[in-house]
């Protein structure tokens, strides 16, 4: 399925300029040749071209040739310059679930911009009967196409690399990839990036995949996995369980899960959990990328994070900004009952489905807000949801800690 996602990315995009050719005319244009080099002579009018002869044809460029014409590449060219399609997100981190979305990234050369994959790429997509719940969101922090494939989700950003041509064994790894590239795709390559830092960070892949399916888990069931509404999101679950996994290598995964609600019911926030040292000396060589990295040193607005975990990609960001007071508390709270249910477990006097068991929101909490959102179609419903969840919810929460007489 990705295969068929790529064919469709590179037939909607590499374009070439069909140039004229010196040598002899054959099949129907040889008869248009022979035609060419006959003068035009006539009693009424006498048509005027410039050259020796008649041209061979008049017709004007139609929309094809305009748009192969615009990307100005050889047609030897086309089949060099590639393109690819990577994942990232629980997919590349092998901790998905049935039904989950899948996190991918196009690739492209220079020669493809954002509009074409916004436009053409799009168009084509809307064409494709395997294609359902269309939509793009190009104002967003990320910009993103949506859809079902085939009753797939699939999230796909956009990054435009300064390269020519991307090869089928392209890598993203390498810091100098982001030299010269715009912010969004530097943001769209950050997610794969970051995937693919923390699988070589941890010193056992089968086993931090294994405690981190089972943290995934505690934390969809109690409430408190949504990265949105101020909690935090995957990448972050995941450098905490990676973090464990370095401070623990040779453990099994039951004993991480134990270490792991142990470990951060004391961390002393806002101190920032880092899964490698700083890369100072990436900026002395990349100085564009400083107000790109997190520094509260320099940066004021990064000193008043309460919950930093830092990715470990260059260039390194907080992935939790959008926790506030009253959400970390509720995740420090929830931590401490876990430490309560793994000891249990580990001393026998509990199963593992005390640690999985959902909680019932709604005998937890007797005040809550309920939002609800009408709209007169699927996809008008989808952008204002986004739109207030994403963009909203994060001040809705921080006016409510202001009262004096609301408790976080």
């Amino acid at each position: 399925m990705p295969q068929q996602i790529e064919s469709a990315m590179a037939s909607s995009t590499l374009c070439s300029v069909s140039s004229a050719s010196s040598s002899p005319l054959s099949g129907p244009d040889s008869e248009a040749a022979r035609l060419a080099i006959t003068p035009i002579t006539g009693t009424a009018t006498t048509t005027t071209f410039l050259g020796i002869s008649q041209p061979i044809s008049l017709s004007p460029p139609d929309a094809r040739d305009l748009e192969l014409s615009d990307k100005q590449m050889p047609e030897a060219e086309i089949e060099k310059v590639g393109g690819k399609l990577f994942t990232f997100g629980s997919y590349r981190l092998g901790v998905h679930t049935k039904g989950a979305d899948i996190d991918s990234l196009c690739v492209a050369p220079r020669h493809v911009n954002r509009s074409d994959f916004f436009t053409s790429f799009y168009e084509m997509l809307a064409k494709d009967p395997n294609t359902s719940e269309l939509r793009q969101v190009q104002e967003a922090f990320v910009p993103v196409i949506k859809l079902k494939y085939r009753g797939i989700e699939l999230d796909i950003l956009f990054a435009r690399l300064a390269s020519t041509q991307v090869p089928e064994d392209q890598q993203l790894k390498d810091d100098f990839i982001l030299k010269n590239l715009d912010e969004k795709s530097i943001r769209s390559l950050n997610g794969c990036r970051v995937a693919d830092e923390i699988l070589s960070l941890v010193p056992n892949v089968t086993s931090f995949t294994y405690t981190l399916r089972a943290i995934k888990l505690w934390a969809q069931n109690h409430g408190i996995y949504s990265n949105v509404v101020g909690f935090l999101g995957g990448v972050s679950w995941a450098i905490l369980v990676a973090r464990i996994c370095q401070l623990y290598p040779n453990a099994a995964p039951s004993r991480l899960v134990q270490k792991f609600f142990i470990v951060f019911s004391r961390w002393d926030w806002p101190h920032p959990v880092f899964l490698k040292g700083s890369q100072t000396a990436r900026l002395i060589e990349m100085p564009s990328f400083q107000e790109l990295v997190w520094d509260p040193r320099t940066r004021i607005g990064d000193r008043y994070h309460l919950m930093p975990i830092i990715t470990p990609a260059f260039p390194e960001q907080n992935s939790t900004f959008n926790v506030t007071r009253s959400t970390r508390q509720v995740m420090m709270e929830e931590i401490g009952e876990g430490v309560s249910i793994v000891m249990d477990i580990m001393d026998g006097k509990a199963e593992w489905p005390a640690l999985f068991e959902e909680v019932n929101f709604f005998s937890r909490y007797k005040h809550f807000l309920a939002l609800l959102s009408i709209a007169a179609t699927e996809v008008c419903f989808s952008s204002f949801v986004k739109f207030v969840f994403e963009i909203h919810i994060k001040n809705v929460s921080e006016l409510m800690e202001k009262v004096r007489r609301v408790e976080n």
